[in-house]
């Protein structure tokens, strides 16, 4: 998948009836992947790693109510669009207090692990994974 191309999306059924459609999509220089979790019922979203390219991630979640932006670690490719992101769309930041010191954007939200956090009818489970870097999730 190349920057800029187009999302690729699929479906999937969260064990709670809800249908979450996952889309993936490719910014920066470094080809990061972002993906886009979207409670088909509710509009509601969870975005995960602001990687680059605001605009396109911005452009990307027109017209849904986006509940959070996880970033899953403290490495910079994937958190440089986070500040432009966080204000342009209102959605609160979520981190793991171990890459705090590595992210200039103070997260709205301390991950835990087994942390869920909800978008609509569905929701995700967070595990704290250390080992690419401390706070990894």
């Amino acid at each position: 998948m190349a920057p800029a191309g187009p999302a690729i999306a699929r479906s999937a059924h969260h064990g709670g009836g809800a249908s979450v459609e996952i889309r993936k999509f490719s910014v920066g220089p470094m080809n990061n992947n972002v993906y886009l979790l979207v409670d088909e019922g509710s509009g509601r979203a969870l975005l995960v790693d602001a990687a680059n390219d605001a605009e396109r991630i911005v452009a990307e979640v027109d017209g849904l109510n986006l509940a959070g932006i996880i970033t899953t670690h403290g490495h910079r490719d994937h958190w440089q669009a986070l500040a432009r992101v966080s204000q342009a769309t209102g959605a609160p930041t979520y981190l793991h207090p171990g890459d705090a010191a590595m992210v200039p954007v103070r997260a709205d939200h301390e991950i835990a692990d087994a942390m869920r956090i909800e978008f609509g009818d569905a929701e995700v489970t967070l595990i704290h994974t250390p080992g690419h870097t401390q706070g990894s999730v």
